[in-house]
């Protein structure tokens, strides 16, 4: 039955009966009425802290907890029933951290001064005690934070079976004071307490089920006197729910707030027919939007296990799941990896249960909206973000697609669709390395790419796009089958995917990959030639050379495909616009594997590179005269000489990464000179940003490979190619120290400069490269300007990165999403500079190329590093020259409050190693 208020209240004397009291003398002993005496047993008082102690040591050193639960009901059904209630209050309290309790059989009856004997014990709670026993981290209370719930639990079973749990008393008195301690102010006694109610809750959960199966089978009398007492437990176990969790389920205590989630999940799972409807689920929408990741994690752990546990529990939640639809979605992006990682599970069920439930498109959880939100989960910097995001991808198109004849070749098409979408509505770049990534698994491989089949079909007969993709998909599939796929670091908060890879699996791995090269080496002639003017395709089909392996073509037919492909190949590298960096990069990886790796047909492939570079010089020499035939008047190039420049200079450079040009050295030389001069202002040439950004790499490689041949044959003249180094250095920063008002009029040229710097730092670094006083000087100047330059892009690609975001909460929208992603894409892309820039500075400094007499100097840009990583280069850095000059570096022209701002900044000045905390600066 219901315990009494702990608050009892006093009926009020009506004005006629206060008149009557006072105006009568013989009424005096009825006004101040003589209160009976308590008399207080000391023996009883002696015990009860007896059997306290006795309790909270077989707690605590974990004894078995059934024996100590009958040891507990014997003495209060046979010896001291107020005694032993009293020792569990005591319990309690020990437990909350009160060392001296007096809750003795006086204090237990004296029902309206509960929480007054609540305060007065806390009040007696040093501030420098050890922390109560459910939190302290010592050993000995491991036992304790499982013994103590299990006590309470047992009590009410054991209670039960003993026929003392309907006695108006036990329960009674118990739930009087832990209601009473769940309404403290004091954390310790509303923790403790609440675990205590909890376990009584679960406690009564067990009996009532009990009592709901064995009521069947008794007789009509016995089961109504039965069905009696289940209704004193139904009331019971609401009255503590509304009592006590309602409230303690928002509690400030995280700890709390814990537990109450945690019991109410294994309520929702003992009884789905009681608690799986909305009046408890509601409780787990609270969890959602707690600011503890713990926290949402557990509420998301409940509601997966609640529709995994029986049937009957996922129609029960469907109102719920509906509402906190768009909550569930936004958590995919959750901050926390394992709150992102179980949102993106529970959505998958969400979209099984609806479709073996028959829900329509339009009647679904889940619109196609929130799908496609989800799905974008796919390009997270997490591998296990990644990971639950394809299994949500399986889930979808396995539940959209159904199992006839055709279902291979929808799902392939179907795969396909996403791609086209993430990459022309989302500008997502290589969607299908990351759709490959996600679905692939090693212990089970998916279907969708094992029967790859129904892509090369498309590949084949598909339209350009279609075809593209389909390509784009098998290279990234073969890539994957030879090694995982990489994307960058993962952040330290990944979720760790650990497994120990299966030898069979790894075996069939390598059938599939080998199947899989020979199939699609075999149609790539085809596909080029079928779409001769398209780059996505010649992006793909390098992707594939680049990463299919070339020793499975073992037939005189498929060697002959295979040269066609190689063939085809350099037809389309030699009359395609091949300008983009991306690209650039995977037709040297493809050549590479092509032309330098041994297989049956490698010659083949060097002598189509050599015809390649044959037919790079002849078209550079027709646009050189087409351009000297131009009037001499006319100073400017034409936009279509510059394209056409463009268009052959980026094969050269795709050539000089591969192979020396040393017959077109002197060209090459002169081309960069020429728009090295535009860059210094000597002279003017249109578009110099855009041929600069060709003729870099290319003059930097050449050198490199003029020193990687000085080092093989002796007999080259050694004064020749240092000078050679020595001019390229020069025109590199030249290119470096392109002026602002440059910068602002042509576009381009911060990304040419940062380019310059970064090959300036690669040939300086080398052995017998000697940079002039000056040049230093001019070095550190420009990594400063760059810096400052750079740091003003990325603030304003930031501004406008949260203009878009602030713009995407407001709902989704495809353009605002597209806009969003290309925002990042840009604010990686200057970050990266900017670690280029630090990096280069670090280098030369750490080969000793630079005077560490600078070093001051280019320490101080450290204090005007906003981006971690660049602030941890220059750590390393300062600690270099720190180690290097044994603490006594010289600090030159700087302002000393700032340099030791920035040493203190990081916690690198430690006083006695570093001169900045004596004597900020010391001139020379």
């Amino acid at each position: 039955m219901p315990p009494k208020s702990h608050k009892k209240s006093t009926p009020k004397a009506s004005p006629k009966q206060k008149a009557a009291t006072q105006s009568s003398p013989d009424n005096e002993e009825e006004v101040a009425p003589q209160q009976p005496e308590v008399v207080v047993d000391s023996g009883a008082t002696q015990r009860s802290a007896a059997t306290t102690e006795a309790l909270v040591d077989a707690l605590v050193s974990g004894a078995v907890v059934s024996s100590t639960v009958e040891v507990i009901l014997k003495k209060y059904r046979e010896e001291d029933p107020e005694g032993t209630l009293c020792a569990i209050i005591n319990a309690v309290c020990k437990a909350s951290g009160v060392q001296e309790v007096e809750v003795d059989p006086a204090t237990l009856r004296n029902e309206e001064n509960i929480v007054t004997t609540l305060e007065e014990l806390f009040a007696r709670v040093p501030q420098e005690s050890a922390a109560y026993f459910l939190v302290n981290k010592d050993v000995k209370y491991k036992r304790f934070r499982k013994s103590f719930p299990q006590f309470f639990e047992r009590l009410v079973i054991v209670a039960y079976a003993g026929d003392v749990l309907f006695d108006n008393t036990l329960l009674s008195v118990i739930l009087q004071w832990l209601l009473a301690m769940t309404e403290s102010k004091a954390r310790s006694f509303r923790h403790t307490s609440t675990v205590a109610i909890l376990s009584i809750m679960e406690g009564l959960n067990d009996r009532i089920q009990f009592m709901k199966e064995t009521i069947q089978s008794l007789k009509k009398k016995e089961a109504a006197a039965a069905q009696k007492k289940l209704d004193t437990l139904v009331k019971l176990q609401e009255h503590i729910f509304t009592s006590a969790v309602h409230q303690r389920v928002k509690d400030v205590a995280p700890e709390i707030r814990l537990a109450v989630l945690q019991t109410l999940k294994s309520l929702c799972l003992a009884s789905p027919d009681t608690y799986v409807v909305n009046h408890y689920l509601r409780y787990f929408s609270i969890a959602l939007y707690d600011k503890k990741p713990e926290l949402r994690a557990e509420g998301l752990e409940a509601i997966i296990q609640i529709m995994g546990n029986h049937s009957s529990s996922v129609p029960r939640m469907r109102d719920f799941l509906k509402y906190f639809a768009e909550r569930l979605v936004e958590m995919v992006n959750d901050v926390d990896s394992k709150c992102a990682d179980l949102a993106i599970k529970i959505n998958a069920l969400i979209v099984r249960t609806d479709t073996e439930s028959g829900e329509t498109e339009e009647t679904a959880t889940l619109s196609n909206e929130l799908i496609d939100k989800i799905l974008l989960s796919l390009f997270d910097d997490r591998s296990g973000i990644r990971n639950a995001a394809g299994t949500f991808l399986k889930v979808f198109i396995r539940c959209r697609v159904g199992d006839d004849e055709n279902a291979s070749q929808v799902r392939a098409e179907l795969l396909c669709t996403f791609a086209s979408i993430f990459r022309n509505s989302y500008r997502q770049e290589q969607p299908e390395k990351y759709l490959v990534d996600a679905l692939w698994r090693t212990d089970n491989p998916p279907a969708i790419l094992t029967d790859y089949k129904p892509l090369l079909s498309i590949v084949l007969k598909g339209e350009e796009a279609d075809a593209s993709i389909a390509l784009a998909i098998i290279a990234a599939l073969i890539g994957r089958l030879k090694e995982p796929l990489s994307f960058g670091p993962s952040p330290k908060d990944d979720i760790k995917q650990a497994r120990v890879p299966d030898a069979s699996k790894d075996a069939d791995a390598t059938a599939l990959r080998v199947k899989l090269s020979k199939d699609t080496g075999v149609v790539l002639a085809k596909v080029l030639e079928a779409h001769p003017d398209s780059l996505e395709i010649l992006s793909a089909v390098s992707d594939v050379l680049s990463s299919m392996d070339l020793h499975v073509f073992t037939t005189n037919k498929e060697n002959e495909k295979l040269c066609e492909a190689f063939e085809a190949y350099r037809k389309s590298v030699a009359t395609l616009a091949i300008t983009e960096s991306s690209l650039i990069n995977k037709c040297v990886r493809a050549w590479y594997a092509i032309a330098f790796t041994e297989f049956p047909q490698q010659d083949a492939a060097k002598v189509q590179l050599n015809e390649l570079v044959k037919q790079s010089l002849s078209q550079l020499q027709a646009v050189d005269r087409a351009g000297s035939t131009r009037s001499s008047q006319d100073s400017s190039q034409s936009a279509k000489r510059i394209q056409d420049l463009e268009k052959v200079w980026s094969r050269l450079q795709i050539l000089s990464s591969l192979l020396p040009l040393k017959d077109q050295w002197i060209l090459v030389k002169a081309a960069f000179q020429r728009y090295t001069a535009a860059a210094s202002g000597t002279s003017v040439a249109v578009g110099a940003s855009v041929l600069l950004a060709k003729l870099i790499p290319i003059a930097s490689q050449s050198v490199l490979w003029q020193r990687a041949e000085l080092e093989v044959d002796p007999s080259l003249n050694p004064e020749k190619v240092h000078q050679e180094t020595a001019d390229v250095l020069e025109n590199l920063l030249t290119v470096a120290l392109w002026e602002a008002d440059e910068t602002r009029s042509e576009p381009g040229v911060l990304e040419a400069r940062v380019e310059a710097l970064g090959f300036f730092a690669d040939l300086a670094s080398l052995p017998q490269s000697n940079l002039a006083q000056g040049q230093q000087e001019q070095f550190v100047e420009i990594c400063s300007d760059l810096l400052d330059s750079i740091q003003g892009e990325l603030k304003e690609g930031n501004d406008a990165l949260k203009l878009r975001l602030k713009a995407l909460a407001g709902g989704f929208d495809a353009t605002n999403t597209s806009m969003v992603l290309a925002g990042r894409s840009l604010v990686s892309k200057w970050e990266a500079a900017l670690a280029r820039v630090a990096t280069a500075l670090v280098r030369l400094f750490a080969f000793n190329k630079v005077s560490d007499k600078l070093a001051p100097q280019a320490l101080l840009l450290w204090t005007r590093s906003h981006v971690k990583a660049v602030a941890d280069v220059f750590k390393a850095l300062f600690h270099t020259i720190r180690d290097r000059s044994a603490d006594a570096f010289e600090f030159q022209h700087i302002d000393g409050a700032r340099w030791s701002l920035a040493c203190l900044k990081v916690g690198s000045c430690t006083g006695s190693r570093c001169h900045c905390a004596s004597s900020p600066v010391r001139v020379q």
